[in-house]
């Protein structure tokens, strides 16, 4: 009885140390660090026992997550809301935190990452092209990075083709 508990201690300090060498790279939300250990081998209960001890810490809070992520995305790639909402689905938030804080996100500010997005893809297209396919390709572009459609009818009608 002592060595299987024993062994149960030492199957938890190595998901535990896996889990803080993931941490060490990014915040993690809760289902992606959980999917990371089970990829990994670890059984579940031992997850659990990782996932609670490192949400007991604060390490593990899909809230903290999900505002870190959006800030990171939308310094990094200009995106619009729906492919935030998409990603952060992708890694397991709760749709009521993405709801929240998708929500606080400014139009104007949308409005201006989807001009941005449209002038940088705009030098890397070929302007040889006629400007009924160079706004075709534009919309296409803008709409994969998750802009709504009535945004991008706006931005692609006040840029200079």
């Amino acid at each position: 009885m002592v060595i299987l508990s024993l062994k149960v201690q030492t199957e938890f300090e190595k998901a535990k140390k896996y889990a803080f060498l993931l941490l060490k790279f990014r915040i993690r939300s809760k289902q992606e660090l959980t999917l990371r250990l089970k990829k990994k081998g670890f059984k579940f209960i031992e997850i659990n026992n990782v996932v609670d001890f490192l949400t007991d810490l604060g390490y593990i809070d899909d809230f903290k997550f999900a505002k870190t992520w959006i800030s990171s995305r939308l310094n990094s790639k200009p995106c619009g809301k729906k492919l935030l909402v998409y990603e952060l689905r992708q890694k397991g938030v709760a749709p009521q935190i993405i709801n929240d804080l998708v929500s606080k996100i400014d139009t104007e500010q949308e409005y201006q990452r989807a001009e941005k997005a449209a002038l940088q893809r705009l030098k890397k297209l070929q302007l040889t092209d006629s400007q009924v396919k160079l706004k075709i390709k534009l919309f296409a572009y803008l709409a994969r990075r998750g802009f709504p459609r009535e945004l991008i009818t706006l931005v692609i009608g006040k840029l200079p083709l």
